[in-house]
Parts: C-alpha cells; structure tokens; sequence
C-alpha cells in the first residue's frame, strides 16, 4: 500500500474518532456518549455506560425521550445540564 495513502486514511480515521473522545473530557461540551443500559419509566431516567469513564451514568429525562431511547441498541450521545445533583439530558443523538 502507498505510505501517503496509508497516513492520510490514518489521518482521516483519527478526525473521525477524536470528535466523540473530546466530548466526554471536555467539562464545557456537557456531553457523554456511550451505551444505554437501562430506561426506567418510573424515576424518569435512563443510565448509559460512559466510554470515555468506563463507569455507569444516570440522566434524568422526559418521557418522550425515554419512550425513544427504550429500543435504541447502539451508542448515543447525551448532551445534559445540572439540575442540583442530578444530570438532566437535554439532547440525545443515536
């Protein structure tokens, strides 16, 4: 293989991948991104396993988004705000 065509597919890849790791290290993004665990109905909140920290995370969330999140199998990027002690998603992409 071409080694200038080998970097710039390296290259390609990393400015793809570096996007969604920023997110999470970044205090001022308020973003995390990672798998969906569970959606609970009745606490109105849903708990996905961050990529970035390796540990669960909890939202709290309305329940139009709950409805759409219960079948959602992949990554999803949650955009959140504090809402006292709790994180309260204010966006979710899938």
């Amino acid at each position: 293989m071409n080694r200038k065509y080998f970097m710039g597919l390296t290259l390609i890849a990393a400015l793809a991948v570096a996007p969604t790791t920023w997110a999470c290290g970044s205090p001022g993004q308020k973003t995390h991104v990672g798998k969906v665990m569970a959606v609970d109905m009745t606490k109105k909140s849903f708990t996905i396993f961050d990529v970035q920290t390796a540990t669960p995370i909890t939202f709290i969330s309305d329940e139009s988004m709950l409805k759409d999140l219960q079948d959602v199998r992949g990554m999803v990027q949650v955009k959140y705000e504090h809402a006292g002690d709790a994180l309260k998603a204010i966006d979710v992409r899938y």
